[in-house]
């Protein structure tokens, strides 16, 4: 973990002296320049803090279901692999898990379908993922299926919490 943070440290330090250098030569170029770290900075925060968030869930998963990572990096590697795999299956693996449905039942899925639906293909890319990572071993499906029901649970919470809030204003 001591490697990113320093190796984050030289990146940002690294690329505030060249947009600094950049800039006392041509004042014209300043807002230009600050755009691109700072629009690049709306994209790797919240994946970095996510990838934080499910490295303390995988870290508390791994204490109560039998997976075995080799150290931290590869903890907060599949964390992040796990936010890409849950990004490409909210826009790709569920919709067509529902449209597999409607051509199955002729109608579309209820809520607790749908979730029942999202769990499963979340655990299925939950188990790809951790059998892909070759640091990570993985004894059982129940590991991703309780990770999966977690990350729906807070998931639900957060609409929840957003519910209440949007009555309340």
């Amino acid at each position: 973990m001591n490697v990113l943070i320093i190796t984050g440290a030289i990146v940002i330090i690294g690329s505030m002296a060249f947009i600094n250098h950049v800039i006392n030569k041509d004042e014209s170029l300043l807002v230009k320049m600050w755009l691109v770290p700072l629009l690049s900075m709306f994209i790797v925060i919240p994946i970095a803090l996510f990838g934080l968030v499910y490295w303390g869930i995988l870290r508390i998963a791994s204490n109560f279901n039998p997976i075995i990572f080799s150290d931290d990096l590869s903890l907060f590697g599949a964390g992040v692999l796990l936010i890409v795999a849950f990004l490409l299956a909210e826009v790709l693996i569920h919709p067509v898990g529902a449209v597999f449905y409607f051509l199955m039942f002729k109608r579309k899925p209820h809520w607790v379908e749908k979730n029942i639906l999202s769990i499963f293909l979340d655990t299925l890319v939950i188990y790809l993922i951790m059998d892909l990572v070759p640091s990570v071993e993985m004894k059982h499906w129940m590991t991703a299926f309780s990770i999966s029901v977690f990350v729906h649970v807070i998931g639900w919470l957060i609409e929840g919490i957003g519910k209440m809030m949007k009555k309340k204003s």
